[in-house]
C-alpha cells in the first residue's frame, strides 16, 4: 500500500515506524488509476469506508464494506470495482511479514491456513466497537497524541484484536502451564519499565531481551494487566511525576526529566489522568 499509494497521491501516511506503517487512502471511481492504485506489497489490514468488490488473484471476487476487515497478504496481486463514485476510501495497516506471521501462528484463531506466505483468508467480520477502536487509533495519530513506538504496539494489539476477533483475553481460561508462563514474561516487561520509566525502551527492544516477539508480549502484556505496554509506562510515569511535584523542581524540568517529549504533553496527559494540570496538583500539595 505504502509505496505505489504515497507516490500516487492517493494516501495520507499517519504512522512510518520501521516495522508498521498506518494511513488513509482515498481514490474517487473516476481516477484512471482506480483499478490497481494502491498496490500491497506487504501484509496488510484494511478497513474499509466505502463499499468496493476486489478480486485477488486466484481467488473469488468478494465485497469490501465497514462490516470488515480485508486481509492482504502481500503476495496475491489484486484489482478493484467501483460501488460507490466516492471510489474506494478506507484505513490500512501494513505490518512486517515477520509480525504478521508470528500473529497468525500465535493467534488463537485459526480459520486460516498459511502457504508460501500466503493466507487462504479475505475477511474477517468485525463489531463496530473494533471499527472504532483503529478510528480513535487513527485519530490519536493524526492529532500528535501517541509517538511511534506507541503508534507500532497499538497496531500489534490491533491485529491481536481482528484474529482473536475479541477484545480482552482472559488468562484465566489458559493452561497452568500457559498462564505462569505468561505471567512471568509480562512480569519481565514490566520490571524493565519500572526500572527506568523516563527512557523510551521500544517494544521490539523488551522483546528480544525477554527472548518473545514483539506481537507476542503486547497481547500476552494486556491479557495480565489489562493495558498496554504504553499506558503502563504512562501511568507509572505520571505518578513518579506526582511525587516530584511535591518539591521545587521546575515543572518543565520534571516533564524533560520522566521522559515526555514537553511540559504540554506531560500538562495534557496529567489534566485527562487526574483532573488537574501540573501547576494545580502543585498548589494542592504544598498548601
Amino acid at each position: 500500500m505504502t509505496s505505489e499509494a504515497q507516490c500516487s497521491g492517493y494516501s495520507q501516511l499517519l504512522l512510518d515506524h520501521p516495522k508498521m506503517k498506518i494511513g488513509r487512502f482515498s481514490c474517487p471511481a473516476a481516477s484512471p488509476d482506480f483499478t490497481i492504485a494502491g498496490a500491497i506489497s506487504l501484509p496488510t489490514l484494511v478497513f474499509p469506508v466505502t463499499p468496493t468488490y476486489i478480486e485477488k488473484a486466484y481467488a473469488k471476487p468478494f465485497l469490501s464494506d465497514a462490516t470488515r476487515v480485508n486481509i492482504y497478504d502481500g503476495v496475491q496481486p489484486y484489482q478493484r470495482q467501483a460501488l460507490d463514485p466516492r471510489g474506494d476510501q478506507c484505513h490500512w495497516f501494513e505490518f512486517t511479514t515477520k509480525d504478521f506471521y508470528q500473529a497468525l501462528q500465535l493467534s488463537d484463531f485459526r480459520d486460516f491456513q498459511v502457504s508460501e506466505n500466503a493466507v487462504n483468508l479475505d475477511q474477517i467480520t468485525i463489531q463496530p466497537k473494533l471499527f472504532l477502536t483503529q478510528l480513535k487509533l487513527l485519530s490519536a495519530l493524526r492529532n500528535g497524541e501517541l509517538s511511534a513506538e506507541a503508534g507500532y504496539e497499538q497496531g500489534l494489539l490491533l491485529l491481536d484484536c481482528v484474529l482473536t476477533l475479541q477484545t480482552d483475553s482472559n488468562i484465566a481460561c489458559l493452561s497452568a502451564k500457559k498462564r505462569n508462563a505468561w505471567q512471568a514474561l509480562a512480569n519481565g516487561a514490566q520490571q524493565m519499565i519500572a526500572t527506568c520509566p523516563e527512557d523510551n525502551i521500544s517494544v521490539d527492544w523488551i522483546a528480544k531481551q525477554l527472548n518473545s516477539s514483539a506481537f507476542h508480549l503486547c497481547r500476552v502484556f494486556k491479557a495480565v494487566f489489562g493495558m498496554s505496554l504504553h499506558q503502563y509506562r504512562l501511568m507509572l510515569r505520571l505518578s513518579l511525576g506526582l511525587v516530584r511535584l511535591m518539591d521545587n523542581q521546575s515543572i518543565t524540568d520534571i516533564a524533560m526529566n520522566m521522559g515526555f517529549a514537553s511540559l504540554a504533553h506531560f500538562s495534557t496527559a496529567m489534566q485527562k489522568a487526574v483532573g488537574c494540570n501540573p501547576r494545580e496538583i502543585r498548589r494542592q500539595l504544598q498548601s
